[in-house]
């Protein structure tokens, strides 16, 4: 079992005096720019998605670091569930490191 979640958009809910919902991006503050993200995973669910054990938690803490994007959810996705496509980016890929004989991106 996996669980992954991420809000498409945050919220201006009075913060500096500011009650707004999606504001242009170049104007808008960090709390409509800036989501959160959860994720779990089952010990068996990584070892199924053919990560090294313990990589996983702390590969997404490394990359959450950065800048990141709504891109990273369906290129982590695809190369979770194993889904072949030319499409996957292992680069946009927040997993790809964590299996045998990726490459960090």
């Amino acid at each position: 079992s996996a669980l992954l979640y991420v809000s498409d958009h945050g919220e201006s809910l009075g913060e500096q005096g500011l009650f707004l919902h999606g504001a242009p991006y170049a104007i808008a503050p960090d709390v409509q720019t800036r989501v959160p993200m959860i994720f779990w995973a089952s010990a068996g669910f990584e070892r199924g998605a053919g990560l090294r054990e313990g990589c996983l938690l702390p590969e997404l803490h490394r990359r959450a670091a950065a800048t990141l994007a709504h891109d990273h959810l369906f290129h982590t996705a695809l190369g979770l569930l194993d889904v072949r496509t030319a499409l996957h980016e292992p680069r946009l890929d927040l997993a790809s490191s964590c299996r045998d004989g990726a490459l960090s991106p």
